[in-house]
């Protein structure tokens, strides 16, 4: 199977982590996307750490025949 993430023009467009100077603690941060909709985090936005978590989240989904739920540790997490 191809582990390969195709990140095209819709990345760009609608991203899933941002760029973000450190929080203070407890401040809630809010932004808008282009469509309206509005974010808010307590701990900060998401970053590109949180998005390669969420690429191999996918990948072992994908592996596993795209089942909703996924069991990893956090060892396997780290690791992979």
């Amino acid at each position: 199977m191809n582990d390969a993430i195709k990140q095209d023009i819709n990345f760009l467009e609608y991203p899933l982590w941002m760029q973000s100077a450190q929080a203070a603690e407890g401040k809630v941060i809010t932004w808008e996307d282009r469509d309206g909709y509005c974010f808010e985090a307590s701990r900060g936005v998401p970053s590109k750490v949180d998005m390669l978590f969420l690429y191999y989240i996918m990948l072992e989904s994908q592996n596993n025949n795209w089942e909703k739920i996924v069991r990893i540790s956090r060892y396997q997490l780290l690791k992979g």
